[in-house]
C-alpha cells in the first residue's frame, strides 16, 4: 500500500474518531460549534481543534516552531491535550512533539504505524515514554 493511500486512510480514520469522541461527550447536550485552528508553520503542520475544554493537536510541526506552538496553547489557557495524532513521523509533523508533550497533560496519542529513524522520532519515543504514554498505533 502506497504512503499517500496510507495517509489518506488515516486521516479518515483520524475524522471518525474527532466526530466520535465530540458526539460521546455531549450526549444529553447540544452539542456546540467547534473550532479549527491550521497554524502557519511555513511548511510543516499542526492542526487544534477545540471544542470547550476538548483539545485535539494534530500533529507538532518542527521543533523549531514548538515555542510558537505551546506560547499559543498557553495564552489560550490550554493545559490539556485530550488526543495527540501524530499522522507520520517527517520532522515537520512530529518534530515538535517532545516539546509538547514535556510541556501539556496528554491524555491519549494515536500514532502512525510507520516509525522512522531520526532524532525527532527519538526524541518523541523518548517523551511518551517519560511521561508514561502508551500511544495507540494506528494500523491499516
Amino acid at each position: 500500500m502506497n504512503k499517500k493511500y496510507s495517509l489518506i486512510v488515516l486521516l479518515l480514520i483520524i475524522f471518525v474518531f474527532i466526530i466520535i469522541y465530540f458526539i460521546n461527550n455531549k450526549k444529553d447536550q447540544i452539542v456546540n460549534e467547534f473550532e479549527i485552528y491550521f497554524f502557519n508553520a511555513g511548511k510543516a503542520d499542526a492542526i487544534l481543534i477545540t471544542n470547550d475544554d476538548k483539545h485535539i493537536l494534530i500533529d507538532t510541526a518542527t521543533q523549531e516552531y514548538s515555542n510558537k506552538l505551546i506560547s499559543y496553547l498557553k495564552k489560550n489557557r490550554i493545559e490539556k491535550i485530550d488526543y495527540l495524532i501524530i499522522t507520520h513521523f517527517d520532522k515537520d509533523h512530529v518534530g515538535g512533539a517532545s516539546s509538547i508533550i514535556n510541556n501539556f497533560k496528554i491524555d491519549n496519542v494515536l500514532q502512525s504505524n510507520y516509525p522512522k529513524d531520526s532524532i525527532y522520532y527519538t526524541n518523541y519515543i523518548n517523551s511518551i515514554s517519560e511521561n508514561n504514554i502508551t500511544p495507540l498505533t494506528v494500523i491499516n
